[in-house]
């Protein structure tokens, strides 16, 4: 079957961003798979884009994009923060948005909602979100996310210690940028990952699905905790929490998909859009 896909650079807020988009005939929703950070990018590339052909089946166009300074976007990892990073999101989001009301026949029904747009965070991609993002979306798709960026950054420090690859000089005399497992950023950067938690939302109002790799039907008792909170924030929150005792593709040597979290995803699509009111047959609303 052919795939109508697009590869392009268009305009972020600071400069070009790559991005691939997976377009199907009939488009019933939209969604971004929000990449990883740092080496985690690399390690999921391809698990992404499963579940992207995946979404392509359903009739859901999804987009993949490089953050800026990352991959074969513009710019240098060095240029980038958190915030930057956060608002090419937004206008992403905002774009399709922008589209769909475009898109709206002359003679269109009134009370006819828009497409849903979901997101899909997957292991430190979640480090991304803030409740502006959350606000413009229809659902959330989780995967072993991580929430707490001052864990995040120093398992990120340790593994380059591990690795002999940090160095704990300046890159050049009087620079203020660091390096670390090959990766030349401003120390600015990991200060905004730090602050990420999971309590900084001020609602979540959204469909959830969280999905954990589990080697027993016991979520372990801190990702209880979190999964408690993340439910709680809102009253008009939606959590379904789904765990699975499957390869951790992220950590092998080699490229390994999961295909419970396939199998997951896709599941989980389906349902999400006959919630909407859409329906499919073969890819088709």
């Amino acid at each position: 079957m052919m795939i109508n896909m697009t590869a392009k650079f268009y305009s972020g807020n600071a400069g070009p961003l790559f991005q691939l988009k997976r377009s199907p005939e009939n488009i019933c929703a939209y969604i971004i798979y929000v990449t990883p950070l740092f080496e985690q990018a690399n390690q999921t590339r391809h698990m992404q884009t499963r579940l992207a052909l995946n979404a392509y089946q359903l009739g859901v166009e999804s987009l993949i994009y490089d953050h800026y300074g990352c991959g074969d976007s513009g710019g240098e990892l060095s240029q980038a923060s958190l915030s930057l990073w956060q608002q090419d999101l937004i206008a992403q989001i905002n774009a399709i948005k922008a589209k769909m009301a475009q898109d709206v026949p002359f003679n269109a029904n009134p009370s006819s909602k828009p497409k849903p747009i979901y997101l899909s965070c997957l292991l430190s991609s979640a480090l991304v979100l803030n409740s502006d993002i959350i606000a413009l979306i229809d659902g959330l798709l989780l995967a072993q996310p991580e929430f707490n960026g001052k864990r995040f950054v120093q398992q990120f420090k340790r593994l380059a210690l591990a690795s002999n690859l940090t160095k704990t000089n300046n890159i050049e005399q009087n620079s203020t940028e660091i390096e670390i497992a090959g990766y030349v950023m401003q120390p600015s950067l990991l200060d905004e990952l730090s602050q990420q938690t999971l309590t900084q939302y001020e609602s979540i109002d959204k469909h959830c699905h969280w999905l954990e790799w589990s080697d027993s039907d016991q979520l372990p008792m801190a990702r209880a905790k979190q999964q408690q909170l993340f439910s709680t924030k809102s009253s008009d929150s939606s959590l379904t929490v789904s765990a699975i005792n499957d390869v951790k593709f992220w950590q092998s040597t080699e490229l390994t998909l999961s295909e419970k979290m396939l199998s997951f995803e896709e599941q989980t699509l389906r349902n999400l859009l006959k919630e909407a009111g859409s329906t499919e047959q073969g890819g088709s609303c």
